[in-house]
Protein backbone atom coordinates (compact mmCIF):
# COMPACT_ATOMS: atom_id res chain seq x y z
CA UNK A 1 0.00 0.00 0.00
CA UNK A 2 2.69 2.58 0.73
CA UNK A 3 4.31 2.09 -3.02
CA UNK A 4 0.88 2.74 -4.26
CA UNK A 5 0.82 5.81 -1.89
CA UNK A 6 3.39 7.06 -3.90
CA UNK A 7 1.96 8.34 -6.80
CA UNK A 8 1.92 9.22 -10.10
CA UNK A 9 4.63 11.90 -9.93
CA UNK A 10 8.22 12.48 -9.40
CA UNK A 11 11.21 9.90 -9.70
CA UNK A 12 10.17 7.20 -6.67
CA UNK A 13 6.88 7.23 -8.90
CA UNK A 14 5.06 4.00 -8.07
CA UNK A 15 2.51 3.81 -11.55
CA UNK A 16 4.21 5.43 -14.74
CA UNK A 17 2.41 5.51 -17.72
CA UNK A 18 4.36 4.82 -20.55
CA UNK A 19 3.51 6.80 -24.32
CA UNK A 20 4.63 6.15 -27.78
CA UNK A 21 4.65 9.16 -30.26
CA UNK A 22 4.96 9.84 -33.55
CA UNK A 23 5.37 13.47 -34.69
CA UNK A 24 2.53 14.55 -32.54
CA UNK A 25 0.45 11.30 -32.91
CA UNK A 26 -0.56 9.19 -29.77
CA UNK A 27 0.31 5.64 -31.04
CA UNK A 28 -0.03 3.95 -27.86
CA UNK A 29 0.18 3.70 -23.86
CA UNK A 30 1.31 0.95 -21.23
CA UNK A 31 1.52 1.19 -18.04
CA UNK A 32 3.76 -0.07 -15.49
CA UNK A 33 3.90 -0.69 -11.83
CA UNK A 34 6.18 -1.48 -8.96
CA UNK A 35 4.27 -4.37 -6.62
CA UNK A 36 0.62 -3.81 -6.71
CA UNK A 37 -1.32 -5.28 -4.00
CA UNK A 38 -2.74 -8.00 -6.50
CA UNK A 39 0.76 -9.62 -7.34
CA UNK A 40 3.44 -11.67 -5.11
CA UNK A 41 6.33 -9.92 -3.29
CA UNK A 42 9.03 -8.83 -5.58
CA UNK A 43 6.95 -9.00 -8.76
CA UNK A 44 5.71 -5.75 -10.93
CA UNK A 45 2.98 -5.47 -13.48
CA UNK A 46 2.79 -3.78 -16.80
CA UNK A 47 -0.98 -3.32 -18.41
CA UNK A 48 -3.01 -0.61 -20.02
CA UNK A 49 -1.24 -2.04 -23.29
CA UNK A 50 -3.33 -0.19 -26.57
CA UNK A 51 -1.94 0.62 -29.96
CA UNK A 52 -4.03 2.83 -32.33
CA UNK A 53 -4.58 -0.01 -35.38
CA UNK A 54 -2.84 1.81 -37.63
CA UNK A 55 0.18 1.46 -36.31
CA UNK A 56 -0.43 -1.90 -34.80
CA UNK A 57 2.04 -5.42 -36.09
CA UNK A 58 4.82 -2.10 -36.19
CA UNK A 59 6.71 -3.03 -33.33
CA UNK A 60 5.25 0.05 -31.14
CA UNK A 61 3.63 -2.40 -28.54
CA UNK A 62 7.01 -4.34 -28.01
CA UNK A 63 8.72 -1.15 -27.70
CA UNK A 64 6.08 -0.03 -25.31
CA UNK A 65 6.50 -3.44 -23.37
CA UNK A 66 10.60 -3.00 -23.40
CA UNK A 67 10.68 0.27 -21.70
CA UNK A 68 7.94 -1.12 -19.19
CA UNK A 69 10.07 -4.10 -18.37
CA UNK A 70 12.88 -1.78 -18.30
CA UNK A 71 11.99 0.16 -15.46
CA UNK A 72 10.17 -3.27 -13.65
CA UNK A 73 13.42 -4.92 -13.55
CA UNK A 74 14.86 -1.96 -11.41
CA UNK A 75 13.19 -2.86 -8.39
CA UNK A 76 11.60 -6.25 -9.21
CA UNK A 77 12.08 -10.15 -9.97
CA UNK A 78 9.44 -10.91 -11.76
CA UNK A 79 6.85 -9.18 -13.85
CA UNK A 80 2.49 -10.07 -13.94
CA UNK A 81 0.42 -9.90 -16.40
CA UNK A 82 -3.40 -11.01 -16.65
CA UNK A 83 -5.64 -11.23 -19.54
CA UNK A 84 -8.83 -13.50 -20.75
CA UNK A 85 -8.81 -16.20 -23.28
CA UNK A 86 -11.43 -17.61 -25.21
CA UNK A 87 -10.91 -20.93 -27.56
CA UNK A 88 -11.58 -20.02 -30.60
CA UNK A 89 -11.76 -16.05 -30.52
CA UNK A 90 -9.13 -14.92 -33.29
CA UNK A 91 -8.14 -11.75 -30.96
CA UNK A 92 -7.87 -14.32 -27.72
CA UNK A 93 -5.49 -16.51 -30.20
CA UNK A 94 -3.04 -13.22 -30.71
CA UNK A 95 -2.99 -12.31 -26.98
CA UNK A 96 -2.33 -15.72 -26.53
CA UNK A 97 0.79 -15.86 -28.82
CA UNK A 98 2.00 -12.55 -28.07
CA UNK A 99 1.69 -12.95 -24.16
CA UNK A 100 2.78 -16.32 -23.85
CA UNK A 101 5.34 -16.89 -27.50
CA UNK A 102 7.10 -13.72 -28.08
CA UNK A 103 6.73 -11.99 -24.65
CA UNK A 104 7.71 -15.08 -22.66
CA UNK A 105 5.39 -15.44 -19.68
CA UNK A 106 4.17 -18.44 -18.62
CA UNK A 107 0.95 -19.34 -16.85
CA UNK A 108 1.38 -21.91 -14.06
CA UNK A 109 -2.18 -23.26 -14.64
CA UNK A 110 0.01 -24.29 -18.15
CA UNK A 111 -1.53 -24.71 -21.57
CA UNK A 112 -5.11 -23.12 -21.78
CA UNK A 113 -7.94 -25.65 -22.01
CA UNK A 114 -9.67 -25.90 -25.32
CA UNK A 115 -12.81 -25.82 -24.26
CA UNK A 116 -14.77 -22.72 -26.53
CA UNK A 117 -17.79 -23.03 -23.89
CA UNK A 118 -15.57 -21.38 -21.77
CA UNK A 119 -13.09 -17.85 -21.50
CA UNK A 120 -10.72 -18.24 -19.17
CA UNK A 121 -8.65 -15.51 -16.88
CA UNK A 122 -5.00 -16.31 -17.56
CA UNK A 123 -2.26 -14.90 -14.79
CA UNK A 124 1.29 -15.15 -16.39
CA UNK A 125 4.75 -14.52 -15.17
CA UNK A 126 8.02 -13.84 -16.12
CA UNK A 127 11.44 -13.21 -14.57
CA UNK A 128 13.79 -10.43 -15.25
Amino acid sequence: RDRLAMGDAGLRANRVLHLAWRGDELLGACSSTYQPPWTPEGCGHWGLLSVIPEAQSTGVASALVRAAELRLAAACEMIQIEYEYTPGDEYSGRLLQWYEGKCGFECPSGPPRNDRRYTQFRKCFKRV
